[in-house]
């Protein structure tokens, strides 16, 4: 970990002739790293940056400062780059750029992939996700149902869902304190060409409306992350992250003209930019309290803002008398940003991950299409210490149910089992069925034994409950106690209903999903859900894939869960 300030370079857009009479002499760059700004009073302010781009800088020239993030990505630092400025003064331009002149995230992604190519000791994965926050709500940019294929008509007044029609997503913040947006799409990426068709597409369905100040005005905040996971011959794996963000331009509406729902949208974008101020005032000033959750866009960005990434602030400014006094004030924010400092920190390379082998199946002894009858039920029930006026799901197969006795985890507060990841713990919780469990020779009772297992075990079990369930089934996680023992016995009276024993071919998770109750249902789909989320939000694909796959198929015509 190392301390280091956040890089604060300005640039200065070309002047056009809707920005009105300028005095040229109202901006000067004495050197590259130096910039004068005269108010409206005639007082001169000179601002120390890292770097300042006059109105001939080009977009290249400009991302030749943002290439050493790339380098430190793939050395698994987090890093962040976001341009600030008023309405107009070529944030967009500056980060997104057009096909003939790209700008930063293009130039990135190029970058990005040209430097993995030349890695051979690792396999690397990039991926992305892009939202935008509109009036201090978050929503996917790649969300179809939000319009994504709208591609070419960027003006919500005319095409595209409303806003209250969207999916608004919600921030959480995960057990090491990083902010994360929910449900949040990501993308994996396998060119520059196939990124750019997706980015256009998502990039179509930002809010963009026209005003007095700038014809095409970003009504919203984008925020488009790339994901960088590697990993090793020796199956160790690092992941990191850069987070390129657009932000909407401050607005005087003296100036811009607007009608009252864009009056509403600049109210937003100004609260949520007088809240970056702030935060940035706190850090710098020591306070008890940085006001992060203050806003969304703070939330977001709080790694950057004091946390552990490497930042990148452009600010960007207009020529213009009229801009003057905007002028002034990205220039203090840019001064005041310069000094916040961040405790720069490489992501842990995680060491390969050693998975447990299941037991193996023990065989069944039961013939194909036989019937158990009540008094084998009960001897299994007795072999096993059950009570034998309460049989067991007699006769288990081991070859259909997973192994619950290796699992392991930690009870919550609601009584469920967290079980720890692993392909046995997964197995389980997808047959979420009990196995018969074993004693070994220490805990094994006197009297017991393979060839006498008859013995009555009731007595081992003083004090505590001895239905089948208790010990098997809830470590599957997903049920309380009760849920899962009611779950039980609606399957231990279907069986007896067909002599005792369900077919073989009946013993299927859907099978045994139709005998859970709505809730039941919807508490398992709710699990796995979360789980899918956590795998999600910590890059585990793979894990995130099989966990909403399985939550699917308990609400099969649920669209969102298969989709994800």
């Amino acid at each position: 970990m190392r301390k280091s300030n956040i890089q604060v370079h300005v640039r200065i857009r070309p002047h056009k002739p809707s920005d009105g009479p300028w005095r040229e002499d109202s901006l000067s760059l004495p050197s590259n790293r130096t910039i004068v700004a005269i108010s409206e009073k005639g007082r001169a302010f000179t601002y120390p940056l890292s770097h300042c781009h006059d109105t001939d800088s080009t977009q290249s020239s400009v991302f030749e400062h943002v290439e050493p993030l790339l380098d430190k990505v793939l050395e698994g630092t987090n890093a962040t780059a976001f341009c600030y400025g008023v309405t107009g003064s070529g944030k967009t331009h500056t980060m997104q750029g057009t096909d003939s002149d790209p700008g930063i995230i293009p130039r990135a992604v190029q970058a990005l992939f040209d430097r993995v190519e030349e890695l051979d000791d690792r396999t690397t994965v990039i991926s992305f996700s892009f939202v935008e926050i509109l009036k201090d709500e978050v929503y996917d940019l790649q969300d179809a149902s939000n319009g994504s294929g709208n591609s070419g008509n960027r003006r919500w007044s005319n095409s595209g869902p409303k806003a209250e029609q969207r999916r608004k997503l919600d921030l959480r913040t995960d057990g090491k304190g990083n902010n994360t947006v929910a449900n949040m799409q990501t993308t994996v990426v396998s060119s520059p060409e196939e990124f750019r068709d997706l980015y256009n597409i998502a990039a179509a369905t930002r809010k963009v409306a026209s005003t007095n100040l700038n014809h095409g005005s970003s009504r919203s905040h984008a925020i488009l992350t790339l994901y960088v996971h590697m990993e090793w011959e020796d199956g160790s794996t690092q992941q990191s992250k850069i987070c390129l963000t657009d932000l909407a331009g401050s607005e005087n509406n003296n100036l811009t003209g607007n009608d009252a729902e864009r009056m509403r949208e600049s109210s937003a974008i100004n609260k949520s930019l007088s809240t970056l101020k702030t935060v940035v005032d706190a850090i710098n000033t020591n306070a008890s309290r940085i006001p992060y959750r203050d806003c969304k866009l703070t939330r977001i960005l709080q790694d950057a803002l004091g946390g552990t990434a490497a930042g990148l602030l452009i600010c960007c400014l207009a020529p213009g008398n009229k801009f003057t006094k905007d002028t002034i004030n990205t220039l203090t924010f840019a001064s005041k940003a310069s000094q916040v400092e961040n405790a720069v920190s490489t992501n842990e390379r995680t060491a390969r991950r050693v998975s447990v082998a299941p037991p193996a199946a023990r065989p069944s002894t039961a013939l194909p299409g036989a019937r158990a009858s009540l008094a084998s039920m009960q001897r299994s029930a007795t072999s096993l210490g059950l009570s034998p006026q309460r049989s067991a799901l007699a006769p288990l197969r081991s070859t259909t149910f997973g192994s619950l006795g290796s699992s392991s985890g930690s009870v919550n507060r609601s009584g469920v089992l967290r079980p720890s990841i692993s392909a046995n713990v997964s197995r389980t919780m997808t047959t979420g069925l009990p196995r018969r469990t074993t004693m070994s020779a220490s805990t094994r009772p006197v009297g017991h034994s393979k060839e006498n297992p008859d013995y009555d075990m009731s007595h081992v079990a003083k004090g505590k409950s001895t239905h089948p369930i208790d010990d098997a089934f809830t470590k599957a996680g997903g049920m309380t106690l009760d849920e899962a023992r009611a779950f039980y016995d609606r399957c231990r009276a279907a069986e007896t209903a067909t002599d005792g024993l369900l077919d073989p071919a009946d013993t299927t998770k859907g099978t045994l999903i139709e005998y859970m109750t709505e809730e039941e249902r919807g508490s398992r789909l709710r699990s796995w859900v979360r789980k899918g989320r956590s795998y999600t939000d910590g890059g585990d694909l793979d894990q995130a894939y099989k966990s909403f796959k399985n939550a699917w198929m308990y609400q099969p015509d649920n669209d969102k869960l298969r989709l994800q």
